[in-house]
C-alpha cells in the first residue's frame, strides 16, 4: 500500500521497519524485549508454529559456527534504524545509533515487554483510554523443558551486543519518561 492508502487507517500494528512508516502522520509506539530472550523465543516460535519439519530447525541454526545469521543478529536495532538494512557497508553500530535517535525523537511511547503489565495501562492512559483490567498474553510459545547452555546464551549475547545496548537505552528512556509522572508502579 502507498503512504496515502495507509494514512486512511487509525491504527496500523505489526512488526515493521521504521523507514516504512516514517513519513506517515501518527504516534509511533514500540516495545523492546530482552534480546537474548527474544532470540530464544523466536527459535521456539519457529519450532512450534512455522516449522513442521523440526530436524531443519535447531539451536545451532540460531548460533552456527562462523558468521552470525543476519536475520537473528541485532534485529531490534535493524527494525528501529532508518538506515538501509540491506546495505552491507552500514555497521551494526550505525544501526544502533540510528535506532537510539529514533526511539528518543520519533516515538510517542517506548515500552519494555518484560514490564507489559505496567506499560500497557500507562500507554492506555496517555492515549486517553481506560487502562485494561488485565493484559492477555497471546502468541506465547511454550518454554522448553531443558535449560539453554551457558555457551549458547553467551553466543547469543555476543551476536546481539548492539541490541542489548539498545534495550538498556530503551529501559532508561521508559523509566525516565514515566517515573516523573508517577505512572510507573
Amino acid at each position: 500500500m502507498s503512504p496515502k492508502e495507509l494514512s486512511q487507517y487509525n491504527l496500523i500494528q505489526g512488526h515493521f521497519l521504521v523507514p516504512r512508516f516514517k513519513d506517515l502522520p501518527g504516534k509511533r509506539i514500540t516495545f523492546l524485549r530482552d534480546p537474548v530472550q527474544r532470540v530464544l523465543s523466536a527459535h521456539r516460535y519457529y519450532i512450534q508454529r512455522l516449522n513442521r519439519n523440526n530436524e531443519l530447525m535447531c539451536l545451532q541454526h540460531l548460533c552456527p559456527p562462523g558468521p552470525p545469521l543476519i536475520a537473528l543478529k541485532n534485529q531490534q536495532c535493524r527494525f528501529l534504524s532508518t538506515l538501509d538494512i540491506n546495505d552491507p557497508t552500514i555497521t551494526d553500530r550505525q544501526h544502533l545509533e540510528s535506532a537510539k535517535y529514533n526511539l528518543k525523537n520519533n516515538f510517542f511511547f517506548v515500552g519494555i515487554t518484560e514490564d507489559l503489565n505496567h506499560a500497557l495501562p500507562i500507554l492506555a492512559t496517555l492515549l486517553g483510554f481506560d487502562p485494561p483490567a488485565t493484559v492477555p498474553m497471546m502468541n506465547r510459545t511454550r518454554k522448553t523443558n531443558g535449560q539453554y547452555s551457558a555457551t549458547l546464551l553467551e553466543e547469543i549475547r555476543n551476536r546481539n551486543l548492539e541490541d542489548i545496548e539498545l534495550y538498556l537505552f530503551a529501559k532508561k528512556l521508559y523509566e525516565t519518561k514515566f517515573k516523573h509522572k508517577n505512572l510507573l508502579l
